[in-house]
C-alpha cells in the first residue's frame, strides 16, 4: 500500500479511479441545470428611494440605465418614487448579493431581501 502525501500519489495508483471517474463524469441536461437553479432560494434585490430624494429621482434613472436598460431604469425609479421601494430584480442569493454591491457602487441606496 502507498500511502498518500497530501494527496497526492503516482499516476499508476490513480488509473483505476481515473478509468472510473472518465465513465461516470457527464455533462448536465439544461433540464438538470434548470431544477438545481429552481430548487435556489430567491431573493429581491430592492431600489431604496426616500420620499426627499424624488428630486434626483432622474438622475438615479442614468446612473441605473446601464445595468438594466433606459426604459426598465424608468420603470424601477417610478415605483421607487410612487411605492418608496422599486423591484430591481428577483434571483438567487449570490447574484442578489452581486447586483446589491454593484447598485451600491453606483451610490444607489439599495438592499436584499427573501422572495
Amino acid at each position: 500500500m502507498r500511502i498518500l502525501w497530501f494527496g497526492r500519489s503516482s499516476d499508476k495508483d490513480n488509473a483505476p479511479r481515473r478509468a472510473i471517474a472518465a465513465r461516470i463524469v457527464r455533462p448536465r441536461t439544461e433540464g438538470e441545470i434548470a431544477l438545481a437553479l429552481s430548487s435556489l432560494p430567491r431573493y429581491r434585490v430592492l431600489l431604496l428611494l426616500r420620499p426627499q430624494d424624488s428630486a434626483t429621482a432622474d438622475a438615479w434613472a442614468h446612473v441605473l440605465a446601464p445595468a438594466v436598460g433606459e426604459r426598465r431604469a424608468a420603470r424601477i425609479v417610478a415605483d421607487a418614487t410612487s411605492a418608496g421601494v422599486g423591484l430591481v430584480t428577483t434571483c438567487p442569493r449570490e447574484l442578489a448579493e452581486h447586483y446589491r454591491d454593484a447598485l451600491i457602487r453606483r451610490a444607489l441606496p439599495c438592499a436584499i431581501e427573501p422572495a
